[in-house]
């Protein structure tokens, strides 16, 4: 009798820890839901749940990581626009320039066919630009696709 008491003592204190290890889970799991990717869930290697633990400690290491991921591409994606802008609007300011002068007659003679040359210059300078840009989003857009393709190999 002693030993049937013993068991389920011990069966008893297993299942209490079991529930309480159910409802850390369940709390844990709902501050993730909430946005915290810090939250880590800790079990002894003996319960139940740890392997649970383990592998959802694993899955959101990989979502923070990803999202860090995301948010520096998204940074250096607006630098780069920024960056961008500035490149194109310098020798479209300088085209627009040139045109306007020649278009009011405010250069007339050998000075205006130099402007139409500087701006027929400054217009092809702003194509290869362009050209070079899209040649490189292309690169990109190739370079992202192999790295989402070997990404997902290695899972």
């Amino acid at each position: 009798m002693f030993l049937a008491g013993s068991a389920a003592l011990i069966l008893a204190g297993k299942l209490y820890q079991a529930r309480k290890s159910v409802r850390d889970m369940n709390e844990a799991l709902e501050d993730i839901r909430n946005g915290n990717l810090n939250r880590r869930m800790l079990a002894a290697p003996d319960n139940i749940v740890a392997p649970f633990f383990y592998k959802i400690n694993a899955i959101t290491e990989g979502y923070r990581d990803t999202i860090a991921e995301l948010n520096e591409r998204d940074q250096a994606n607006r630098q780069m626009m920024t960056s961008l802008s500035h490149d194109v609007r310098t020798p479209l300011t300088t085209l627009i320039g040139y045109l306007d002068a020649v278009h009011s007659h405010l250069v007339e003679g050998a000075e205006r066919e130099e402007y139409i040359e500087t701006a027929r210059e400054k217009a092809h300078s702003l194509q290869m630009y362009v050209d070079d840009l899209f040649e490189w989003f292309k690169l990109q857009q190739h370079f992202q696709s192999f790295h989402d393709h070997t990404s997902a190999l290695k899972r």
